[in-house]
């Protein structure tokens, strides 16, 4: 026995020996092949392939007749023709890119861009060359979006690319794929009530235009900016029964979306949220209104906050103090009484009242957060559009208004982070200082927690991360 295992571990020894020799002979060649350079007897690295140069969109003609018999005349067409464009500006190659190695091979070589299958994104970045304000662009006349505002719509969240609306090649008004009644529905089927309810007109009509703006705007869920003034097209709030309808009070200068659902209910041709705040159900309106008038917004019998707190007491709502008698962070809007800043106090769709999703409602106030879930890379919580997720409305024993404490709220999902990778919290009952401010790490040390432009959600590049703890 003793001698067997002599002779195994002899034979190991030996293969390793042999894996050595083996491992130093490489480094030693490639060693040796870095070393002689370019020098005499060395064949010299393959010359870069030309770079494919502007050829012109008479080039393009030959091949793409079909799209060439339109292109002259159509918007895009007549757009890039002008001859004052420079060359990567100008025709076909504006978008698609430089043609000689395309053209020279008569197809056989890809033309630089050609947004067949092209990721939402690239098609963004071509057609924003012209279409957004923070880029160069090549075509004065082209209708020009704002950038922001297009990429916080639901459309640009979603990956929803140019290509899926417009034709870029196209003759039709606005150069979509379809008229506007059908292209919406392909996408929004349920806004049309199928049951026995009933579909406000201009939706069962197809003209989504009258109130929405697909590009986004400053208002929310692609709005017109003032929406009410769309309603005002239509409805006369001065119309008897249109007053009456309304227990006499004057809604010229309401918000018509605070009681209506502008789509499609199943509670009759009032169109009235599904859930309605218990004194406007009553039809109370006196509970919180003072007289009607005919010429004014109706006011209030009582500052917002002495309102409510009627009958949501302040203990209930807004506690002080906590367990063991630990004292609560304060939302400012909830402490001050801005209630009907995050609540509707008529009817809404949502849960507890909220006037608007929830990361809307939040993002009012909170702008700089908002651009941060609009960066390449977002948290996952961030994407269902629900604060709630790691944050309370109104009050909470954490900073930031969180749930749970930092390191307890991440662990809820991130099981197994900090078991393998850099330590946070406590390690080996010592806690883990930062240190340059010497409080104890946190996983948002390391990561920004709504989005970032680098992955894993690194709030910096991760070499500039690391070193800024890390100094030698």
């Amino acid at each position: 026995m003793k001698r067997s295992s002599t002779i195994r571990r002899s034979i190991r020894g030996t293969g390793i020996i042999r894996a050595g020799l083996i491992l130093s002979a490489l480094v030693a060649m490639a060693i040796g092949t870095r070393s002689r350079g370019a020098g005499a007897g060395t064949p010299e690295p393959p010359a870069a392939t030309p770079q494919a140069s502007y050829v012109g969109s008479e080039a393009c003609k030959a091949c793409h007749a079909a799209v060439a018999q339109k292109w002259d005349a159509a918007p895009h067409g007549k757009a890039l023709a002008d001859a004052s464009l420079p060359p990567e500006a100008r025709g076909c190659e504006a978008c698609h890119g430089p043609g000689s190695e395309h053209a020279g091979s008569m197809g056989r070589k890809p033309i630089g861009e050609s947004f067949a299958q092209a990721p939402p994104d690239r098609v963004e970045q071509t057609c924003g060359k012209c279409h957004l304000p923070d880029k160069t662009g090549a075509a004065a006349a082209a209708p020009v979006l704002n950038a922001k505002h297009w990429r916080r719509t639901s459309h640009a969240r979603q990956g929803i690319s140019c290509l899926t609306c417009h034709k870029a090649h196209g003759d039709s008004q606005h150069l979509l794929q379809k008229p506007p009644s059908e292209l919406c529905r392909e996408c929004h089927p349920q806004v049309i009530n199928k049951s026995d309810g009933y579909t406000h007109r201009p939706v069962s009509e197809g003209q989504c235009l009258l109130c929405h703006t697909p590009h986004g705007g400053s208002a929310r869920h692609n709005l017109l900016d003032k929406v009410s003034d769309a309603c005002l097209s239509c409805h006369q709030p001065g119309a008897p029964g249109f007053v009456t309808a309304h227990s006499g009070y004057t809604v010229e200068k309401s918000d018509c979306l605070s009681c209506h659902n502008p789509h499609s209910f199943d509670r009759g041709r009032a169109l009235l949220r599904k859930a309605e705040h218990a004194p406007f159900a009553a039809r109370q309106c006196a509970v919180c209104h003072g007289q009607a008038t005919a010429d004014a917004k109706p006011a209030l019998v009582k500052p917002v906050k002495e309102l409510c707190l009627t009958c949501h007491p302040a203990n209930t709502v807004m506690p002080t103090t906590g367990e063991g008698g630990k004292e609560l962070v304060q939302h400012p809007p909830a402490q001050q009484g801005l209630c009907t800043q995050c609540h509707n106090p008529h009817a809404s769709d949502r849960p507890k009242q909220m006037k608007d999703r929830t990361d809307y409602v939040c993002f009012s106030c909170h702008g700089g957060i908002e651009d941060a879930t609009l960066s390449q890379y977002r948290h996952k919580p961030v994407t269902t559009g629900d604060c709630s997720l790691c944050h309370r409305g109104h009050t909470s024993p954490e900073k930031h208004l969180l749930n749970k404490e930092s390191i307890a709220l991440c662990n809820g999902c991130h099981t197994t982070q900090g078991k393998f990778s850099h330590p946070v919290g406590v390690w080996k009952g010592k806690p883990i200082r930062d240190p340059n401010t010497k409080q104890t790490l946190t996983c948002a040390r390391c990561h920004a927690v709504h989005g970032s432009r680098f992955a894993t959600l690194l709030p910096e590049d991760e070499d500039m991360l690391c070193r800024g703890c890390h100094k030698k």
